[in-house]
């Protein structure tokens, strides 16, 4: 009989499927089980050999450390001025005392005998200039008055100092520092009697400034100091002896462990101290010993406690013994006298430790495993007897949830399910989770259906953070909105763009600016605002002209002029750049209407430029802040309004430069006519060569050099034109076949419409910028005369830049 679970109830196939994985969960769980406890014993076998390893170098750093702070105590010990006073004290002591009993007998017997003091005096130092003591004889005394000032009564080493007073005159070595020396022990010996004094002071032998101790005494009598001194720095090889004394009494590991000192000179350090090896001290070391790395080892001491964390790992054998063993080294560098002091202890008794603790471990993890499989088995019997017993009941709750899934999978609605006494177990949160999709589905459904109805304010809460459809339908709603904002956005900033460069463009009155002002007021939401613009004169005297201020729907007639540089417009002005101010101060601006007056929140100077001059500036105030956007559209106005400025500035050039060409005609052509009448009688062929000469010759130099000609047909196809214009627009062959749109820079200029308006009216002002061959932009300014019986057009006028800088040549 063949067993197929599919001919079997829910019951039967809950209790097989959870005897099942009940089976094999014990199974997986037995190996996860055994794998963490192989990883346990690994990780606990890791750490206790990191730990060990650690507690190893801890240790060691910490002999390293008792030494080095033993050497650096002693140092700052021997070097201090007590240890100092102690230990020349006596010897100073001694030799000074000796001679002030001396002058102190010859002071009383000089007296008694009544003796010529001076002459008693001289010879008593001459006595005392000879007396040495101390260690190879070498010590003496000089005496000094104790005066504020003092001076130099004898001197055994420099005589010629005798007689000559503390300050730039004195003639010992080292003027500054011993004449500071002098005066402080003058001064402490009359307020001591006596003491010691540490100052610096130049050896004349070597040429270098050392430290000295100095031991002084103070005869009232005669207002004498008697002092003598003693350059530590000789002391200095008596203090390493010392020092290194101290770390060879330094032993551990009950005697076995010591330490030994080095150099830190590269590539090899010489020894200093080695218990080992007591044949190399003061030898530089032999390149025979390595460390692990076959690096040379004592250079390894030296790097390691120079650059590393001071640790060295090498084979060394133990006293007495040949086999080589592992052993680590601890170095640490004592900088005074460039020290590398190092001790190493031997790791086999810590590799003994460790080999313990595994079998420790290895005993644990046996009993562990066996306990493991007894406790899956009772688990396993355990498990059959729950899913009998709760079979039927889970029974029950699936199939109620499986009808309303199928239901709901086919599109139907479906009722909350009820279910009595539902607990909170994983059947309970089932059913309600059931519950909570169904309702979650009705309000998929609205939410989509007020989408789709334009509704793009409709609320919305997803069922959760993870609820992929939910947050699906919000982004969505929210990417529909900001499309919407972004469209409305740029068809305002279009439009206005479009609207102002038609009102720019379409306007030659006096009043363009303050049209534009009062409808881009009204566009942008702004309160006030003003336009100023510069003169048109020369650099030094150029001011800011108000040429239109408008304000609450009305025109403003103010007539207000300020310098360049003067205030926020004529700052913005010169520095050429957008400038946005939300902190506004109080005596700057007030907006004022019939309810009362306030101050703007947010102020805006945008300058009128063209190409890189500035031509003017816009000021606006507004109740809100400008964001981003608004700020460049207002930018993208003023690039227009300042072109509209320079044409218009262009025009009235362009007229002047028409009168004065047509006065400079009728000159001409007068004076033609008297040359005429002149030559006519002389001969009549030759009169009508030079007038035809000098017509052409006057065409040639003037408006032929300066004038821009065109020739093109009444759609705007270039035919032809004079040498100069070509040449200016890339030369004939890339001129001519060619429409003249394509050599107008201006993005506002429409061809179709300018030559519709040019038939028309016949002929038109015309200010524009125009692409030259070099790729820079020109100002054009002139006529375009429409000839109907030739169904052509022809353009005339300069290029005022080109005709400045020509000037200028």
């Amino acid at each position: 009989m063949d067993f197929n679970l599919r001919n079997y109830g829910l019951r039967i196939k809950l209790m097989v499927t959870f005897s099942g994985l009940v089976f094999f969960g014990l199974l997986l769980a037995s190996g996860f089980a055994l794998t963490q406890l192989y990883e346990f014993k690994e990780e606990e076998i890791r750490t206790n050999k990191e730990s060990t390893t650690e507690n190893l170098k801890s240790n060691l750093r910490r002999l390293s450390e008792v030494a080095y702070q033993s050497v650096a105590n002693g140092y700052e010990l021997m070097h201090s001025e007590s240890f100092m006073e102690k230990h020349f004290g006596p010897a100073l002591q001694n030799g000074v005392e000796g001679v002030f009993r001396l002058v102190e007998h010859e002071h009383e017997r000089i007296r008694a005998q009544k003796k010529n003091e001076l002459i008693e005096q001289a010879e008593m130092l001459r006595m005392i200039k000879d007396i040495r003591f101390g260690e190879q004889e070498s010590g003496y005394v000089f005496i000094f008055t104790a005066e504020e000032e003092p001076l130099i009564v004898a001197h055994p080493i420099f005589p010629e100092a005798e007689g000559t007073m503390t300050g730039p005159h004195l003639a010992l070595p080292g003027k500054e520092q011993t004449s500071k020396a002098i005066k402080e022990m003058a001064k402490l010996a009359k307020e001591k009697g006596f003491g010691f004094y540490f100052y610096d002071f130049l050896n004349p032998d070597t040429g270098k400034v050392e430290r000295k101790l100095s031991y002084f005494r103070y005869f009232p009598e005669w207002n004498w100091v008697v002092t003598t001194g003693v350059s530590v720095k000789g002391f200095e090889e008596e203090i390493r002896k010392r020092l290194i004394v101290q770390v060879k009494n330094m032993r551990f590991d009950e005697g076995n462990g010591y330490f030994w000192i080095t150099t830190d000179e590269k590539p090899r350090p010489t020894v200093v101290y080695d218990y080992r090896s007591p044949e190399l001290v003061g030898k530089k070391v032999p390149g025979i010993y390595k460390d692990i790395n076959g690096n040379e080892l004592f250079l390894s001491f030296v790097t390691a406690a120079l650059e590393r964390d001071g640790f060295t790992e090498y084979q060394y054998s133990r006293e007495g013994g040949s086999e080589k063993l592992d052993k680590l080294a601890h170095s640490i560098h004592f900088k005074p006298y460039g020290w590398i002091i190092s001790t190493a202890v031997y790791l086999d008794a810590y590799e003994k430790e460790h080999m313990a603790f595994l079998e420790r471990v290895e005993s644990k993890a046996s009993s562990i495993t066996i306990l493991m499989i007894g406790m899956s088995l009772l688990l396993l019997a355990g498990s059959l007897l729950v899913a009998f017993l709760f079979s039927r009941e889970i029974t029950h709750i699936v199939e109620r949830v499986k009808e309303a899934m199928l239901k709901m999978s086919k599109g139907e609605s479906v009722e909350e399910i009820e279910i009595q006494n539902l607990g909170q177990d994983e059947l309970g949160q089932m059913v309600l989770s059931m519950n909570r999709m169904r309702e979650g589905v009705g309000e998929y459904a609205r939410f989509a259906q007020d989408i789709g109805d334009g509704n793009l304010e409709s609320e919305f809460k997803p069922l959760g953070n993870e609820d992929r459809l939910g947050n699906s339908l919000l982004l969505m709603r929210d990417n529909l909105k900001t499309v919407a904002e972004e469209e409305k956005l740029r068809t305002w900033h279009n439009e206005g763009l479009a609207k102002f460069g038609n009102m720019l463009r379409d306007s030659t009155s006096e009043n363009m600016l303050a049209t534009v002002l009062s409808e881009l007021i009204k566009y942008v939401k702004a309160n006030q605002g003003a336009f100023f613009i510069v003169s048109d004169s020369e650099e030094e005297a150029r001011t800011l002209k108000m040429e239109a201020c408008y304000a609450y729907g009305r025109k403003k007639f103010i007539n207000k002029e300020i310098a360049v540089g003067e205030g926020l417009a004529g700052e913005t002005f010169r520095e050429g750049m957008t400038r946005l101010m939300t902190e506004i101060p109080e005596d700057y601006l007030n907006i004022t209407s019939g309810l009362g007056k306030a101050l703007p929140k947010c102020l805006i100077l945008v300058p009128l430029k063209l190409n890189d001059t500035v031509l003017g500036v816009l000021e606006l105030a507004t109740f809100h802040v400008w964001d981003e956007a608004e700020v460049e559209f207002l930018e993208k106005i003023c690039e227009s309004v300042a072109v509209a400025v320079a044409n218009r500035r262009t025009n009235v050039r362009t007229e002047h430069l028409l009168r004065e060409s047509q006065v400079l005609t009728e000159e001409l052509r007068t004076q033609e006519e008297e040359m005429r009448q002149n030559m006519e009688e002389m001969q009549v062929t030759q009169s009508e060569l030079a007038r035809k000469n000098l017509a052409s010759e006057i065409h040639e130099q003037g408006f032929d050099r300066y004038g821009f000609i065109l020739e093109m047909d009444d759609q705007g196809e270039v035919k032809g034109g004079n040498k100069f214009a070509l040449e200016q627009l890339g030369g004939k062959k890339a001129v001519v076949g060619k429409y003249f749109g394509e050599f107008v820079a201006d993005q506002h200029f429409n061809g179709e419409e300018f030559c519709g308006l040019l038939k028309q009216r016949n002929s038109l002002a015309l200010q524009t910028r125009l692409r030259m061959e070099d790729g820079t932009e020109q100002m054009f300014a002139g006529m375009m005369t429409y000839m109907k019986q030739e169904s052509a057009v022809r353009m005339i006028g300069f290029l005022p830049n080109v005709i400045n800088s020509s000037v200028v040549d």
